[in-house]
């Protein structure tokens, strides 16, 4: 068996550990919140909080809203469904769950809750407060 002598050994390590860091970095995104200084702006920042949390409880509600909408259509179908089955002397492989269809409720929530949380910084950014986004590397970083 022939043995292949690299002539740096410290050479061969490090291209080894750029080729696998290359591939495993990962950027982490955090913000740093920094409080209005005077007292009027931080009683502005606290309402910001307050309006932030109605509109929050806005979305849930609307969300909870469309979830009725989705279970009792879910339901009208699935009795559609039982009726269609019968009818054929088919058996009934479906459950009621089979026919929500939640994806617009959950995609409508979430933009809903992200224009509360963009609003809230945006009023908090009004108020005096200042919000920094941090970017650091979690692997392999050289």
């Amino acid at each position: 068996m022939r043995h292949v002598n690299f002539p740096c050994p410290a050479l061969l390590v490090l291209l080894t550990l750029l080729v696998f860091g290359a591939c495993g970095q990962d950027i982490a995104t955090g913000k740093v919140v920094k409080q209005p200084q005077t007292p009027g702006g931080r009683l502005c920042s606290l309402q910001c909080g307050e309006a932030q949390d109605y509109c929050h409880q806005t979305c849930d509600l609307h969300y909870r809203t469309c979830m009725n909408n989705v279970q009792a259509a879910a339901v009208s179908e699935y009795d559609a469904y039982t009726r269609a089955q019968f009818a054929a002397h088919e058996a009934i492989t479906l459950h009621p769950r089979d026919f929500e269809h939640p994806d617009t409720c959950d995609t409508t929530r979430k933009s809903c809750m992200d224009d509360c949380d963009q609003h809230q910084q945006t009023c908090f950014q009004g108020c005096g407060g200042q919000i920094d986004t941090t970017h650091s590397c979690q692997y392999f970083c050289f």
